[in-house]
């Protein structure tokens, strides 16, 4: 079965669009052939493209910005789109706007970054031209910081640190302003040590030899006056430069308190007090204690990255006996599945209910910010007062923006174990009793990593026998394509014995200090493994089929459920449990066990620019299964002409199914999914060829005038 063609009038329309565009055509012909364009494909960010250039190749810049930020709302990772953004602010006299979009042309087209500010603007924005050029994944590390050297840009391998992310702050201008996260360590040490070592490469391709972050939203200044009111507040304050004593002084008190480098510390206010230092101060928003009507006392979002339902499933759940038995007293979902094959697009589509093709968040390598008008989940429980905290993440989403809505983000790079995010909690859950919080816990222990980089698990080296230990660890391939071999699953297994170990401690302490009214806790996984796998296939069931478990209160007890989920569902089964509004952006379905409607089907895909675009449709019965024959573009379209397609049963056998009705049934449902994937060769040959193998492209030198 193939893929049908697109609209071949259509193509040979834009076609003729971009051939007049390149020679500035911009007359009436052009536009009355927009018009048609437009009429033919409404939804396209085409015609606001062509629009824009149109508007400004006639100087109305203004018109032109407009329809250039309609386009890009839509197609966040397109060429052209950053390209006429640039041109629009530089024109309209804001080129500090421009910078970023010059950035990301700089970095995947090697287009010359041409600055048109005085030296002293650009240094305050050089931030917001690292993200840029840098990934979009694992802050606040920075794979180019930009520095001026004289008068010419460079870059380095950095980590920001002591300063605020280059990223937008939230309605009160809190900013999230980068610690280090010190619970028990010598005061300030690691602040003192991260100084000397944080512009070598040797710590950035050490991802920082797991020190843990300690970001949050916050102000730099040296004073502030903190009025609790009525109530009490916990004042988080972090030393801005080195070292430094903070005076404290009130009604009842004038005293000092020590603070280390970097690191934040929390100060219970009951009355008006001025606190103040001889040195900037990072001031955290202050945490109004109290608990709220309508309010748990605390929600938990467990992620246990790379946990397989499938291959769970097929073990019988010998490995994760204490959160099955914990779980089977609310809802197992036994056919939920990922969206995506990896934690970058899959996290956003979490946190969104939204596809990555939606969000426009599904490539790691380029920082496209989450549009301002989708709530994230986190931002939605801190409307409804909740303290949100990330006590243990990978920063996978921090530049992206799915996770905006957190007061406070405790990340690392790769290391989280389920040990120590599981005593984390405990002791945050006791340090906030006295305010209702909304948690995420992010472990790791399950997620394959080559054996060529990472060491394998202790058990792994020492059970295996010298054959079984050296297979599969000569390679070093991404971890979708990790191969079948004994020491990955051996691995994989003992990390799901070791996660329900931690989790056990976690579920006793829950039990005996909370009743079940007090809380909402959901565990899910963002992907599969591919090690269980005969021939990889980023999509398989092992890959694509995830855990969904609930529990607490309103999460009716059901134990087991074979209702279809997807990972966008998790969105609006939150939005029903703790009280808050789903937009109409949200993809996600409330399931029928919690009142909604029960799904027919669920869609997987992978969406990764340079390899074939993949997709899976699943219902109850069968497996659809399409691949297109060319790639995908860098802003996540691609042309589906001829894409190859199957249908299967999904009673184990892998039987292929011939059925004419399915079949339309399958390609109507594949075409309304792609239908903003799609570009059935309607596309700028621009766009189409980037450099998605460099980042280090060639810098202009930075203009002075």
């Amino acid at each position: 079965m193939r893929y049908p063609a697109g609209n071949e009038m259509g193509r040979k329309l834009f076609l003729d669009l971009v051939e007049r565009a390149e020679r500035d055509k911009y007359d009436d012909d052009f536009l009355l052939l927009l018009i048609e364009y437009r009429n033919m494909y409404p939804d396209s960010e085409h015609f606001d493209l062509f629009y824009g250039r149109y508007a400004a190749f006639h100087g109305n810049y203004g018109l032109a910005l407009e329809h250039a930020q309609k386009a890009y709302r839509k197609r966040k990772a397109n060429f052209e789109a950053w390209k006429l953004l640039a041109k629009c602010y530089v024109a309209l006299g804001q080129p500090e706007k421009a910078i970023p979009f010059q950035g990301l042309c700089c970095k995947f087209y090697t287009r010359k970054l041409e600055v048109t500010m005085p030296l002293q603007e650009l240094q305050r924005h050089l931030g917001e031209l690292s993200v840029a050029m840098g990934r979009g994944t694992f802050a606040p590390f920075c794979e180019e910081r930009m520095v001026l050297e004289g008068e010419r840009l460079d870059s380095r391998k950095s980590v920001f640190v002591g300063e605020a992310l280059p990223l937008p702050a939230d309605g009160e201008g809190y900013a999230y302003w980068v610690g280090v996260y010190n619970e028990a360590g010598v005061r300030g040490g690691c602040g003192r040590l991260l100084q000397q070592v944080i512009g070598t490469e040797e710590f950035f391709e050490s991802a920082g030899d797991e020190c843990v972050f300690d970001i949050g939203r916050a102000k730099v200044m040296k004073e502030i006056t903190v009025d609790p009111g009525e109530g009490t507040v916990i004042l988080p304050v972090a030393a801005a430069l080195g070292n430094q004593m903070v005076d404290f002084r009130s009604d009842a008190i004038a005293d000092q308190a020590p603070a280390g480098q970097w690191e934040y510390n929390f100060f219970r206010i009951d009355q008006p007090t001025h606190v103040s230092s001889n040195a900037p101060l990072a001031f955290g928003r202050p945490i109004r204690l109290g608990h709220g009507p309508g309010r748990r006392k605390f929600v938990l979002n467990i992620l246990v990255d790379a946990l397989s339902w499938n291959v769970l499933r097929g073990q019988d759940f010998r490995y994760m006996p204490r959160t099955m038995e914990f779980f089977s007293k609310g809802i197992i979902f036994n056919q939920h599945f990922s969206v995506a094959e990896f934690t970058y697009p899959a996290l956003p589509s979490i946190e969104t209910g939204m596809y990555p093709h939606h969000s426009q968040v599904f490539y790691e390598r380029a920082a496209i910010y989450l549009d301002e008008g989708y709530a994230t989940m986190s931002e939605r429980m801190k409307e409804l007062g909740y303290y949100c905290v990330n006590v243990m993440g990978g920063g996978d989403s921090v530049y992206n923006g799915a996770t905006r809505g957190y007061d406070r983000l405790l990340v690392n790079a790769y290391d989280m174990p389920a040990y120590v995010g599981a005593e984390r909690a405990v002791r945050q859950l006791e340090a906030f009793s006295e305010c209702d919080q909304f948690l995420f816990l992010h472990f790791t222990e399950l997620h394959p990593w080559a054996a060529m980089e990472y060491p394998t698990r202790l058990e792994t080296q020492t059970k295996l026998s010298l054959r079984e230990r050296l297979t599969g660890g000569k390679r070093n391939v991404p971890s979708v394509y990790l191969p079948n071999t004994e020491l990955y699953q051996m691995a994989n297994r003992q990390a799901m014995v070791d996660v329900d170990r931690s989790l056990g401690m976690l579920f006793d302490y829950i039990a005996s200090h909370y009743d079940e009214e007090d809380y909402i806790i959901q565990l899910y996984s963002d992907h599969g493994v591919p090690i269980y796998d005969e021939h990889p296939s980023v999509l398989s069931d092992n890959q694509t089929s995830t855990a969904y478990m609930l529990r607490g209160s309103g999460v009716p007890v059901k134990g087991m459920v074979d209702e279809l989920t997807s990972a966008v569902d998790i969105y609006p089964v939150l939005a029903k449990l703790a009280g808050f509004p789903v937009g109409d952006w949200v993809d996600g379905n409330l399931p029928a066990v919690f009142g909604g409607k029960e799904r027919e089907y669920v869609f997987s895909n992978s969406l990764f620019p340079g390899q074939t675009y993949k997709l899976c449709i699943r219902t109850k019965e069968h497996e659809f299964y399409l691949e297109s024959l060319k790639p995908v573009d860098l802003d996540g379209t691609v042309d589906l002409s001829g894409a190859e397609a199957s249908i299967h049963a999904r009673d184990g056998g892998d039987c292929l199914v011939e059925d004419p009705a399915l079949e339309r049934d399958f390609l109507r449902l594949a075409g309304e999914f792609t239908s903003s994937v799609n570009h059935e060769g309607r596309q700028w040959e621009s766009v189409m060829h980037p450099c998605l193998d460099s980042f280090r492209a060639g810098w202009a030198p930075a203009s002075n005038s």
